[in-house]
């Protein structure tokens, strides 16, 4: 499935600068001062990003860190978990 959520410049400035809590098809699930926790529209992936500044003596710059994760779905009916159907097919979750 692919949503069609687009987004603006400005509207990511303001998810960097707390001002927003939703970006595109994400919505942010916690956060600290350097840290932000998305989930994704549907809850089936989550994306973790981090900055650090770092000091050097040529210059200053911020270092990104990021992550994502797929989470399995819960079968209401039989209570096991599975991935989506998108993920179903693919060989290398096996």
């Amino acid at each position: 499935m692919v949503a069609s959520r687009p987004s603006t410049e400005g509207q990511l400035a303001q998810l960097a600068s707390g001002e927003a809590s939703e970006f595109a098809a994400w919505s942010v699930e916690d956060k600290s001062e350097n840290q932000l926790l998305l989930s994704d529209f549907q809850g089936q992936t989550r994306s973790w990003l981090m900055t650090n500044d770092i000091e050097t003596e040529a210059n200053d710059c911020t270092k990104l860190y990021f992550g994502s994760v797929v989470v399995p779905v819960s079968n209401k009916k039989n209570g096991r978990t599975a991935f989506g159907v998108c993920l179903q097919g693919a060989n290398w979750l096996a």
